[in-house]
């Protein structure tokens, strides 16, 4: 019964129309399916047809159509070639012989000559068909076409090679281009760390100098001759000589009691003699300047070995006590002293328990100094706290509160070796007392040996190069 929800629509009259078609319909139209369904209930195979939805003109030439996908290929290829899409057993058996290995362009051929024997008329050509299948005729010739494939292969592979080469060309432009922009930044980067180093050092001796030495003097402290600054220097000591200050007693007490005596420290530093023998600009006249000479203990081995020495230092006791011993320290900030020197003025240069007391910034400006005022063949000794020892990295690292921060080994090398040193030893120096150790009863206490009671302290010796190359860091000193 249909409603009458529209004013405009007759329902009686369309209610009429139905029921006689209706009416006229004796029984309902044949439905194929009805009989596949029966043959599928029977067990026969039932084709049921493609369901897929197919899409042509995806191929618009002849290397288009080989690039296509395998289903695609085949119903575009029988559609340019026989004229009509293949049905659901050709195109099942023509994707098993190309998913089996067959090459796309001899299948082609095999379908051509279908075309060929069945003369259809196509309505549709797609561009450069003929031309592709007439190469892919002479291709598969039996003896000729072996050749030709050969020959066509070897010239892909020159033209690979040909293509490779220019890629690898223009990478390693880039490449060259890029490392030449690091290597202009990291100096540019070098030298303003290296000036900004030199600036606080020098503002950092002129504050002190101007605090000790009074508004009166200041020109002193601020002149530009360098025998002019060290006479200043002798001059604040002496006036200073009769007010001990607290601080600096207080280290002094300090240094006293933790480092020991001037005799047992010189007798430690005995083992370092060799060095000298074995750096060839000592031998050339060249001398050899001590950072932080503290009381002169390495000075006074190394002239006694006949060698020209000099160290520098910060306190003003120390520098007193040894210049007394008739030894040449002067009163000068480490950094700022390796800065005033020429290139390639010194034989070596050495500083025992001075690092630690460094930013990482300061040790960097001190290494590349360094450097700069070594010899060709000069060596740089530093000696230092060896964290590597629980016992030192943990606890006795910290009796000098003016420690910055334990150096491992390894990254002094690696910082040495950065910084332009042509190779750079680490050597483990006084282990503790046997005495002490554990028993060695097995691994554990062989570990506990090695990092309990191993090496105190460590010491790194790096040789500036025979002819060193023009360095991404160096600096023009006047």
């Amino acid at each position: 019964m249909l409603l009458n929800n529209n004013p405009q629509l007759d329902t009686q009259r369309l209610s009429a129309k139905v029921r006689q078609r209706l009416d006229g319909l004796d029984e309902a139209p044949p439905w194929r399916g009805e009989t596949l369904w029966q043959q599928s209930l029977e067990g026969q195979v039932v084709n049921l047809g493609s369901t897929r939805q197919r899409q042509l003109g995806r191929a618009t030439d002849y290397a288009s159509l080989l690039a296509l996908p395998t289903p695609a290929f085949v119903e575009e290829s029988c559609y340019y070639l026989l004229g009509q899409l293949p049905e659901y057993s050709q195109y099942h058996e023509h994707l098993a012989t190309l998913l089996s290995g067959e090459e796309r362009e001899k299948w082609l051929l095999s379908l051509a000559k279908q075309r060929d024997a069945s003369q259809a008329a196509l309505s549709t050509a797609l561009p450069g068909l003929e031309k592709g299948l007439a190469r892919a005729r002479i291709k598969y010739l039996p003896k000729l076409g072996r050749v030709i494939r050969q020959a066509w292969s070897l010239l892909k592979l020159d033209d690979f090679r040909r293509r490779m080469q220019h890629f690898i060309h223009l990478q390693n432009a880039r490449y060259d281009a890029l490392l030449e922009l690091h290597r202009q930044q990291a100096q540019t980067l070098a030298e303003l760390q290296a000036a900004q180093g030199r600036l606080a050092a020098e503002n950092a001796i002129l504050t002190q100098r101007l605090s000790q030495q009074g508004a009166p003097t200041a020109s002193a402290a601020t002149s530009s001759s360098a025998s002019h600054q060290v006479a200043a220097s002798q001059q604040s000591l002496v006036m200073e000589d009769t007010e001990a200050t607290p601080e600096r007693d207080f280290y002094l007490a300090l240094e006293a009691r933790f480092r020991g005596s001037l005799s047992s420290i010189g007798e430690l530093m005995k083992e370092h003699l060799p060095h000298l023998a074995n750096t060839p600009p000592l031998h050339h006249g060249k001398a050899l300047l001590d950072l932080g000479c503290g009381r002169g203990e390495w000075l006074a081995l190394v002239e006694a070995e006949g060698y020209r020495a000099w160290g520098v230092d910060l306190n003003e006791t120390n520098v007193k006590i040894t210049r007394g011993r008739g030894l040449d320290v002067r009163y000068q900030d480490a950094l700022t002293a390796l800065a005033e020197c020429d290139d390639d003025s010194l034989g070596m240069i050495t500083s025992f328990h001075l690092i630690e007391h460094l930013s990482h910034q300061q040790l960097r400006t001190l290494l590349r100094e360094a450097l700069r005022a070594l010899a060709p063949e000069g060596r740089l000794l530093l000696e230092t706290p060896n964290p590597q020892n629980l016992l030192v990295g943990s606890c006795n690292f910290y009796l000098d509160p003016t420690h910055v921060r334990p150096i491992p080994p390894d990254f002094l090398q690696f910082l040495a070796e950065y910084s332009g040193f042509e190779h750079a030893d680490i050597m483990p120096l006084h282990p503790v007392d046997p005495s002490l150790r554990l028993p060695d009863e097995g691994e554990t206490s062989r570990r506990l040996n090695h990092y309990l009671y191993g090496p105190q302290d460590y010491a790194m010796l790096a040789v500036k190069a025979a002819t060193t190359p023009p360095m991404d860091t160096e600096e023009t000193h006047g």
